[in-house]
């Protein structure tokens, strides 16, 4: 199973600061991360 995080418009979630999506990827919680019209 692939566990992927989209940021940005449209996607749910769209932070000002990518930051704590960055930290999930770097503690190896997910697998590919998405960014939508950032």
């Amino acid at each position: 199973m692939v566990r992927k995080l989209r940021l940005g418009a449209g996607s749910g979630w769209a932070p000002s600061d990518p930051q704590p999506a960055l930290e999930l990827i770097e503690k190896g919680n997910i697998d590919y991360l998405g960014f939508d019209q950032l």
